[in-house]
């Protein structure tokens, strides 16, 4: 599993502002906290949210 992604989940499962920016915007909030996901983990992540 990609590092960034396991980092991602912790970090939105703890903090609930990380958790609504991600939600409101997810490729703006991954680049501003320097997560680096693929496209296809990104494109899930978008069908999750």
């Amino acid at each position: 599993m990609n590092p960034d992604l396991e980092l991602l989940i912790g970090r939105a499962a703890l903090n609930k502002t990380f958790r609504l920016a991600l939600l409101a915007n997810p490729e703006t909030t991954l680049k501003e906290v320097g997560i680096a996901l693929t496209k296809p983990e990104i494109s899930q992540l978008k069908e999750l949210i």
